[in-house]
């Protein structure tokens, strides 16, 4: 009798597990569907809203990438962020939350704003485009869904649009990531 719990409780073990697994975000395999230029190797590292805003608490100095693949634009910008990290030789991570569940909604888009300290003035929130923040020490220094005005925004603003390629050689050469 011991043995046939025995192997009951490893093989319900074994299901709950593969139901955890199964229900995690997998990065990789969403936007390389949705036709994101990168290889399963890349410079991001999933995180959910919790794991996010844990950072921020901590006062970690990172680069978040808020993003769906649902967009173009999003889809486009992972792309070009890998391709800069390659570029440069990048061998860091920037952490990517899939806003995929937040985007539709006024609550989800005021539960980023709130968690993340996020401006959110742009449409970027709902889904339009990615957006990048950058913290030092858990506070927000770059916001690209603040107004182009913003001054942390300034260097990266040609005529009414971000250089995303400038904001990805600023990420890659110059952001203090040991803040």
């Amino acid at each position: 009798m011991k043995k046939l719990f025995k192997r009951f409780a490893i093989f319900a073990i074994m299901i709950l597990g593969a139901l955890q697994l199964s229900g995690c975000y997998d990065f990789y395999d969403d936007f390389h569907k949705a036709g994101a230029q990168i290889e399963k190797d890349n410079c991001f590292t999933s995180v959910d809203l919790a794991q996010a805003k844990a950072k921020i608490d901590n006062k970690e100095t990172f680069v978040l990438v808020l993003a769906t693949s649902a967009d173009s634009t999003s889809v486009s910008r992972i792309s070009l962020l890998q391709e800069q990290s390659d570029y440069y030789e990048f061998d860091g991570k920037l952490f990517v939350l899939s806003i995929k569940d937040y985007c539709d909604t006024a609550t989800g888009r005021k539960d980023l704003r709130d968690n993340l300290g996020v401006k959110g003035f742009s449409n970027n929130l709902g889904g339009t485009d990615a957006v990048i923040v950058c913290y030092t020490k858990g506070e927000v220094t770059i916001d690209t869904s603040a107004k182009l005005s913003s001054d942390s925004l300034k260097p990266f603003v040609s005529g009414s649009s971000i250089n995303y390629y400038s904001l990805a050689a600023y990420i890659f050469n110059d952001f203090d990531f040991s803040a």
